[in-house]
């Protein structure tokens, strides 16, 4: 960083020695401070994802709320309905009474499949449980699978699961979770379909042991993730979808709501062909 000629004077070399050590000096200190900056920015991110994340959870219980209202009632009616309408089969030709029970029985799961998204709705507007209380991930896949059901029809969409998987958690928040990975292994579909076709759309989830927890895998053959937006997927405000599509808020709430229940996940994909996520929950303590 400097140099001197000879002959040099002791005065000047300790003159240019102390120069050079506060300059080192003020390089550490601008470097903590850059770090300090940094570490102030990531904070702020944070902040902003939880105060939108909390925002969009309290609209979507005003909205649940509501819908639960105006949709329980008709639902009421029509289970009536159904139920007066089945006391006529008897009163119909024998010819025509299996038809009739058949348009019934398809009336009524249609009505029953309504009604348990109300209670999965219900159980939005409700106070949220500790995130040390005992949830069961069968369950909450197996509502978050209901939860995007519409989306889903076209869809293989492939469940291995067990009885039960016992973890401690927010069962609402880890819901959440997995309709964001689920809605993105939809989005992700989607576009492979428009931009190539290929195989039909498959989404495969699967529940297994591990250690003394459980984990959880989710695969899709979606149009995939180039490695080099690999590290940057769950970063705040990312997103490769085009404007409008998405803020990029999804898998960044998803990472937090999973760091907040000591989960492990890592994402392997191969653009054109699939990405699978594996979240790996500790063991109920």
């Amino acid at each position: 960083n400097d140099f001197l000629t000879k002959p040099f004077s002791t005065a000047e070399l300790a003159l240019r020695l102390e120069n050079q050590i506060a300059m080192a000096r003020i390089r550490r200190e601008m470097a903590d401070l850059n770090t300090e900056l940094h570490a102030a920015l990531e904070q702020i991110k944070e902040n902003e994802v939880l105060i939108i994340r909390n925002e969009k959870l309290s609209a979507l219980g005003r909205m649940s709320a509501g819908i639960i209202h105006e949709i329980n009632n008709p639902l009421n009616y029509a289970s009536a309905g159904i139920h007066a309408l089945d006391t006529f089969t008897k009163v119909l030709p024998s010819s025509e009474q299996e038809d009739f029970r058949d348009i019934l029985k398809d009336i009524r799961e249609g009505v029953e499949r309504v009604s348990q998204i109300v209670i999965d709705l219900r159980k939005f507007t409700r106070e949220e449980k500790s995130a040390s209380d005992d949830a069961d991930l069968v369950e909450i896949i197996t509502r978050s699978r209901r939860m995007v059901s519409h989306q889903v029809k076209d869809l293989d969409f492939q469940l291995t699961i067990p009885d039960v998987a016992l973890i401690r958690g927010n069962p609402n928040q880890l819901v959440q979770v997995f309709i964001n990975f689920f809605q993105n292994s939809i989005d992700a579909i989607h576009q492979r379909l428009e931009a190539h076709q290929g195989d039909p759309g498959r989404i495969d989830v699967s529940i297994e042991p591990a250690g003394e927890g459980w984990q959880v895998t989710i695969r899709d053959n979606g149009i995939g993730i180039p490695p080099e937006n690999l590290p940057k997927i769950f970063d705040p405000f990312f997103t490769s979808k085009d404007v409008g599509k998405g803020m990029g808020l999804g898998l960044s709430i998803t990472h937090q709501i999973l760091q907040a229940h000591k989960a492990r996940i890592d994402v392997d994909s191969r653009p054109g062909e699939f990405t699978r996520f594996r979240i790996i929950f500790p063991e109920p303590s």
